[in-house]
């Protein structure tokens, strides 16, 4: 593997390109999970933020790479972190339509009552879409601990039953 034989030469782990994203951040962002893994037990720092304010769970949650997630929050990523927009891991895995990294994530004990700056929680999200397979994502998240079906978008004041009510 040649990130391993680099590293071995002593290349910078944490060095970050133009965008903050650092070697790790590129092996996620392309599902490479044996070079993930390499990084996490050379010491990769696994909560840093991109310029964007992404982690790297939030990378792997983006693209899909479901063994990625795994293996980075076993390895004990921080779950909850926003980046600008206030989206977490568990807000992308909605949007983006990945249930089976939502029921990851819920059950590896995310905070699914996160508003983003738009004041809107994954189950408000879920809720005001449109789309008919959405249901199974809601599903996923009612299934988490300590969700609070109550809680109103800022401005507006509509909960998710207001927005499932929408639509």
């Amino acid at each position: 593997m040649r990130a391993a034989s680099l590293l071995n030469s002593g290349a910078d782990i944490q060095i970050k390109d133009h965008v903050f994203w650092t070697a790790l951040d590129w092996a996620n962002q392309y599902g490479h999970l044996q070079v993930v893994r390499l990084m996490i037990s050379r010491g990769a720092q696994l909560n840093h933020q991109d310029e964007f304010g992404h982690s790297a769970l939030m990378t792997a949650a983006n693209n899909g790479h479901t063994n990625v997630v795994v293996e980075l929050v076993k390895a004990g990523a921080k779950l909850d972190i926003q980046n600008k927009n206030g989206d977490t891991a568990v807000i992308i895995a909605v949007e983006r339509y990945y249930p089976v990294i939502l029921r990851e994530l819920v059950r590896a004990g995310s905070d699914l009552n996160l508003q983003n700056n738009e004041g809107l929680t994954p189950l408000m999200i879920a809720a005001r879409s449109w789309r008919t397979y959405i249901t199974d994502i809601t599903n996923i998240l009612l299934e988490g601990e300590h969700i609070n079906l109550d809680i109103q978008e800022k401005g507006t004041g509509c909960s998710a039953l207001h927005f499932s009510a929408q639509g």
